[in-house]
């Protein structure tokens, strides 16, 4: 999202949720793995 320059915050907000919408449907096709850490030292 970096790279798209400055936008509106809607935009914005849009195209996280696309992401992460996209990135759930890797994750039930068995094409990405998700690591939901609980430990507050991980590192991201």
């Amino acid at each position: 999202m970096e790279f798209l320059g400055p936008m509106r915050l809607t935009e914005a907000e849009e195209l996280q949720l696309r992401i992460v919408h996209r990135v759930r449907q890797l994750e039930e096709k068995g094409t990405a793995h998700l690591v939901h850490g609980t430990n507050p030292d991980d590192f991201v």
